[in-house]
């Protein structure tokens, strides 16, 4: 009866720290093969799309008032110079040019700490 409890009690905390995680603007900075950046844009919005506002910024604007302007809490790119680029005051995620598994794990963990042991 008292693992009931445990796993009920568990089962609505990991409900909680999902669905009702605070909403956090992240902006995508990719380079790469067109398919590759493709790629990568569908597998935020799948795995990230439903519960923070995602940006994707098209080379072409990145300046560095652009960067400030656009107000995020995260900047994840796949490309070194763009973190050294700019004197960014957001935290940022350097992922690979092909993201992996730990690469997304990377991301969500500075989303929301909370939430680590979920698996994708």
């Amino acid at each position: 009866y008292f693992e009931d409890i445990v796993m009920s009690f568990t089962a609505y905390m990991n409900l909680l720290f999902h669905y009702y995680q605070p909403v956090k603007k992240v902006l995508f900075l990719l380079e790469g093969d067109y398919l590759v950046v493709q790629s990568i844009r569908m597998q935020a919005r799948v795995l990230l799309g439903e519960y923070h506002k995602l940006l994707f910024m098209p080379l072409q604007e990145l300046t560095p008032e652009h960067l400030n302007d656009a107000h995020v809490d995260l900047i994840v790119t796949n490309y070194r110079p763009y973190l050294l680029d700019y004197a960014l005051d957001t935290d940022c995620v350097l992922m690979g040019s092909i993201p992996t598994a730990q690469d997304w794990a990377r991301v969500k963990h500075q989303l929301n700490p909370l939430i680590d042991h979920e698996t994708f």
